[in-house]
Parts: structure tokens; C-alpha cells; sequence
């Protein structure tokens, strides 16, 4: 697959550092992901690239194999067993250390294109949207506006979480299979929830091409548009991040 565009956009314009999502590439252009870090953990950038990364790695035998929950849950603990190890050797005041205990959190939006078919992972509120060859717009794992209000599921750098992941929790997120001979132009769009709210608000209103030229539009436009959908409310002030990929 090839990045026409990647963009993430802090939730405070002037201050970059606020950003906590991450989109990571693959270096054998088989796989890419997306992460949302939730604001009130210690680390949640690091752990959601960490999660990114063991993603990406997930998929280097290539082939159309699924991606079943033991192998989601291998993943997770393996992402959380590096995470934990680059701390090992860093100090941390009894305020950070306290913060980092309560677990860092972050969502996980993965895709990988074998031969034939598209293997994306959803969990969370970040979401994947696309044009089907036969014309309908689908959106996954979320697609009704309404859903971005729920507080997400979450995956935590604290073991304890897997409980609500694969337990309490496994009906809000999956892992689906799509023919890459379906997706129109081979294009699809993965973005992160303040964006994901207002586009599958589109979605619904019957305004997707409106919505795509937004989507596809110049990085300084783009730039423009969020800016001016956070000020008429239209968007949360939150981080925005927006990656459009092509399959080969």
C-alpha cells in the first residue's frame, strides 16, 4: 500500500507537543497504523506508537491470514512488554511513577493489505472509511455520529485492562476482512475520532463527496477546515489525525 497523505494536527495549534496520536508506516508498505492516546495518561504517545509498531511487525510472513483475538491479544501483550522495558532504566518522580502506574491508554486502528484482501483492526474510536466499487460508503468499526460520544474502549499498558478488552468489552471492537476488488480506486481513509465524528455526520446526511474533497484537499487547506470546524463547534478540540492510502 502507499501513504498519498498522512496529517495529524495538535488539539492546541501552538503547542505540538500536546499531540498524542500517532500514525505509523511500515517500512515494507504491507501495513500501517493509527493510534489515539487518551490526554490523562503518563505516556500514552509512546504506548500507542509502541502498539503501532507491534502491528505493523504482526504481518511480516505477508499472506491473506486473519487476524483472530489470540493473535490481537499476542500482540497486546507483546507491545506491552516493550513498552514496560524502556522504562526500566528511566527515573520517574513518585508523581509520574503513581501516573504511570494507573496504566497509559490508547486506541488502535491497524491495517494490512495481502494479496487479495485488506485485514483491519479496530479498537476504539478511530475508524477506516471508504467507497465500496457499487457506490455505498462504509465506515468501520463506528458508523453512526452518535457513537463518538460513548467513552471508547481502550487498550492500557496495565494488564488489568485486557479484562474489559477481550471480556467485558469484545462486542465494541473487531477485526474484519475486505476484498481489495471492492474498495473503489483502492483508496481508504483512516482518521481518528474528532474528524471520524464529522465525517460519518456526512455520511449520513448524504454529503460524502463533500465530505471526500475535504478529506483530499491540500495539507494547508485541510489545515484550514479543522481550524475553522473547531471554531464554529462543529469538531472537537481534540487531536485530529488523518492518513489516505491507496492499495496496490
Amino acid at each position: 500500500m502507499r501513504v498519498l497523505r498522512s496529517i495529524s494536527l495538535p488539539k492546541e495549534a501552538d503547542y505540538a507537543a500536546s499531540n498524542d496520536d500517532v500514525f505509523f508506516a511500515a517500512p515494507d508498505g504491507l501495513a500501517v497504523a493509527l493510534s489515539d492516546g487518551a490526554s490523562e495518561s503518563y505516556d500514552s504517545r509512546g504506548w500507542g506508537r509502541m502498539l503501532c509498531e507491534t502491528f505493523n511487525a504482526q504481518f511480516e510472513g505477508g499472506g491473506d491470514q486473519p487476524l483472530e483475538d489470540d493473535a490481537v491479544r499476542t500482540m497486546v501483550v507483546t507491545a506491552r512488554r516493550r513498552f514496560l522495558a524502556s522504562f526500566e532504566d528511566k527515573p520517574l518522580s513518585w508523581s509520574q511513577q503513581a501516573s504511570f502506574d494507573r496504566g497509559n491508554f490508547a486506541s488502535l486502528l491497524g491495517l494490512y493489505e495481502g494479496p487479495s484482501l485488506l485485514t483491519l483492526l479496530a479498537i476504539g474510536d478511530s475508524i477506516a472509511v471508504w467507497r465500496e466499487t457499487g457506490g455505498a460508503i462504509r465506515s468501520h468499526a463506528l458508523t453512526d455520529p452518535a457513537e463518538f460520544k460513548r467513552h471508547p474502549v481502550l487498550l492500557s499498558s496495565d494488564s488489568r485492562g485486557d479484562a474489559v478488552v477481550f471480556e467485558r468489552e469484545r462486542a465494541r471492537w473487531s477485526a474484519i476482512q475486505i476484498p481489495k476488488a471492492k474498495i473503489a480506486g483502492g483508496r481508504i481513509y483512516l482518521m481518528t475520532d474528532a474528524i471520524g465524528a464529522v465525517i460519518t455526520s456526512a455520511i449520513q446526511a448524504g454529503r460524502w463527496p463533500e465530505a471526500e474533497r475535504q478529506l483530499c484537499q491540500s495539507e494547508l487547506d485541510f489545515k484550514y477546515w479543522v481550524s475553522q470546524q473547531r471554531m464554529a463547534k462543529a469538531m472537537r478540540p481534540d487531536d485530529t489525525t488523518l492518513a489516505v492510502i491507496t492499495t496496490r
